[in-house]
């Protein structure tokens, strides 16, 4: 299978991102005011992680890929901390496969089954976990399942469908078409729906017409919750999704 490689020119990237990829910079509030030392230096990692994304090849990455997926995976799924901490995880775990391309190909399987638990998306014959349920003292949970689906639409996007574990993709994409029927008025919702849309965009690159069952549902949740947008008032004033 052919490799990709990435090099950037010296005047910046050498094609347009696609839309609403730039994952790693999660809005965190602004970098002063009530942002604590250790928060700080979390947003200046992550950016620099970004960063690192942006400007060095698949190649050049490979020898940086366990630590750096190690490290990202723990934190996105530490129900310990805080939803903001696990959104800047996930997003620069999106980021970094991207990047990684194929390389990130031995990683695919145990990242994938780490977030579906998080993002519930579990494949069938796996055991049932709620993880809403189960994160519910957590702020933001339902924010950070959003962008857990997202960060494994953009994986599958990567390394290919055939990386994935048995089942994992219709799991991923049964979770996205639920998510897109989510008519919650709040930020959460909002995020849910924006994510879940994502997660088709990036998916039907790589699946092409095997996306086609699931398409039918997706759209019509889709206008569901566009009319009842439209028949609240708009809701809320858009996300950071990842």
């Amino acid at each position: 299978r052919r490799r990709r490689r990435r090099r950037r020119a010296a005047g910046g990237d050498h094609r347009a991102a696609p839309a609403g990829e730039e994952d790693a910079r999660v809005d965190a509030g602004g970098g002063g005011g009530g942002e604590t030392e250790a928060e700080a230096f979390a947003r200046a990692a992550h950016d620099a992680t970004a960063s690192l994304c942006d400007n060095y090849s698949n190649e050049e990455l490979a020898p940086f890929l366990e630590p750096l997926v190690s490290a990202l995976v723990t934190g996105a799924t530490n129900v310990g901390a805080c939803a903001m901490a696990r959104a800047r995880c996930l997003a620069s775990l999106a980021c970094v496969a991207r990047a990684a391309a194929f390389d990130f190909e031995p990683f695919a399987p145990g990242t994938l089954r780490a977030l579906a638990s998080l993002a519930g998306a579990e494949a069938s014959g796996g055991a049932p976990v709620d993880s809403l349920k189960r994160l519910a003292v957590v702020e933001g949970a339902a924010a950070v399942r959003a962008r857990a689906l997202a960060a494994m639409a953009t994986i599958v996007a990567a390394v290919g469908e055939d990386a994935a574990p048995a089942g994992a993709v219709d799991a991923l994409l049964d979770a996205a078409t639920k998510g897109v029927s989510d008519q919650g008025g709040d930020d959460a919702s909002s995020t849910m729906r924006e994510c879940s849309l994502r997660c088709f965009g990036r998916l039907a690159v790589v699946l092409e017409g095997r996306l086609s069952p699931w398409l039918p549902g997706a759209t019509r949740a889709a206008a569901n919750a566009d009319d009842d947008d439209d028949a609240g008032g708009g809701g809320g004033g858009g996300s950071s999704a990842p």
